[in-house]
């Protein structure tokens, strides 16, 4: 067991988040963007580990939430504002198949399925058969963590003691402080200035890997592992604070940030967000819509002009016109192939989650959970952009572009569950109809009990 540089940040969260339910979402709101970090570092399998610091403090949330339980308990009957949507139970229904089909699937089709293992890379190519690992497990945990974190986001703000509002304000915190830590990440390695790689990175143990780099220039990772991950992040903000929310100048750092990360699922992202958008609002008119597409244009012409001056045009032909027939486009789309094999392999049931990776989100989904776990997941995105798509309310569309925006990322490019941020919007998603009932007086009752 090793304690890293990062351990005194995490005890100071962890010791503000101990203050109510409201001060925890507040850390971990903030802890979410610190994906390649952890407090300690633990032998497991062979490799180090650690677990990410928003997981860490679950425990905390899970006291408050007992806490909570424990005094709706203890209330009059009548006085207990509690009710439970379709789509908690979706949640609860694609968690159970993915820790059932980890357990199960990999000893059903042992030996008579290939995949793609986890722990190899997408370019490998190497399918194995299928057996249980450990991996399977670790995978699962993470399936339960997510579970938590959306389900305690869903009592809390329920039962009134956490809002959007407070929501929104620790996310642009810990975003823009992401941004900064990206900005000195460039500033670092044009200058030789030190990278707090043992305090960002601990999570991995080394620093960020130099080969992060594009025709020369140093691609921004900030807390996060690689620029994919952060990207996903980053869409997540945008989709809310600037299509959701029209909130322009909180959102221009995370815009800013995309549009120099030379992502590829930045800039596909972007494009996609702005489909979906369009299509989901076109009942809105004036400068509501105009003026986050003349945004957004304008960053996407700014950027390929300096393209033009600094690179002759050949990062945009890199990372979006020449994406997908290069080694790592080709790589990516292998990976997928493998993983819909698999799909077809195990009948459509998956071979458990932690069996098999792939390029993109959906893939993984038939790959590992079937067709039962992705449609568990497909009904309650659905369910939730259905319900708030109408509702014109800030705060609906702040929630619903969230979740779109990891979604979209994650479907494009990104294969891994592990993303806290995306299942606090599923948490605030799943329960936003039953927090504008008038439970008010009922809460007031409860106070007083």
């Amino acid at each position: 067991m090793l304690f890293t540089d990062f351990l005194p940040a995490f005890l100071v969260m962890a010791l503000f988040a101990f203050k109510g339910p409201r001060a925890w979402l507040a850390v971990t709101a903030i802890a979410a963007f610190f994906q390649a970090a952890t407090p300690i570092v633990l032998g497991v399998g062979g490799r180090a580990a650690g677990l990410a610091p928003a997981y860490a403090l679950l425990p905390i949330g899970v006291w408050h939430g007992l806490g909570l339980l424990f005094r709706m308990g203890r209330a009059p009957r009548g006085a207990r504002p509690f009710a439970m949507t379709g789509r908690f139970g979706l949640l609860a229904l694609f968690t159970a198949i993915g820790v059932f089909g980890a357990v199960a699937y990999p000893r059903l089709f042992q030996g008579l399925v290939s995949v793609l293992p986890p722990r190899e890379g997408l370019d490998s190519g190497i399918v194995v058969p299928l057996r249980p690992s450990g991996s399977n497990y670790i995978q699962s945990f993470y399936l339960v963590c997510n579970f938590t974190i959306a389900a305690l986001v869903y009592l809390f703000h329920q039962q009134g003691a956490i809002t959007i509002e407070s929501f929104r304000r620790f996310l642009w915190i810990g975003g823009t402080v992401s941004v900064a830590f990206g900005c000195y990440q460039l500033l670092a390695h044009a200058t030789g200035l030190p990278w707090p790689a043992s305090f960002v990175n601990s999570n991995i143990g080394v620093a960020q890997l130099p080969e992060q780099t594009v025709l020369g220039v140093r691609r921004m990772s900030a807390t996060f592992l690689e620029p994919s991950m952060m990207s996903l992040h980053f869409l997540v903000l945008v989709g809310a604070f600037v299509f959701g929310s029209g909130r322009l100048l909180q959102g221009m750092p995370f815009v800013f940030a995309l549009l120099v990360s030379t992502s590829s699922l930045a800039y596909f992202g972007l494009v996609a967000l702005v489909i979906v958008w369009s299509l989901l609002d076109s009942w809105r008119t004036g400068a509501r819509v105009v003026r986050p597409l003349l945004v957004t244009f304008a960053c996407c012409v700014l950027a390929v002009t300096v393209d033009q001056v600094l690179f002759d045009g050949e990062m945009v032909e890199r990372l979006v016109f020449n994406k997908f027939v290069s080694g790592s486009g080709l790589s990516r789309i292998t990976a997928d192939q493998l993983a819909v094999d698999t799909f077809v392999q195990t009948w459509g049931l998956g071979a458990g989650v932690g069996s098999a990776r792939a390029s993109s989100f959906l893939a993984t989904l038939l790959a590992t959970v079937g067709l039962p776990g992705t449609a568990a997941f497909l009904a309650l995105v659905g369910s939730i952009v259905s319900v708030l798509a109408r509702d014109r309310s800030e705060n609906a569309g702040f929630v619903i572009y969230g979740v779109l925006g990891g979604v979209l990322a994650w479907f494009l490019s990104v294969p891994d569950m592990a993303m806290p941020l995306v299942w606090l919007f599923i948490g605030f998603g799943m329960q936003m109809d039953v927090a504008r009932r008038p439970f008010a007086a009922l809460r007031t009752r409860m106070a007083h009990s």
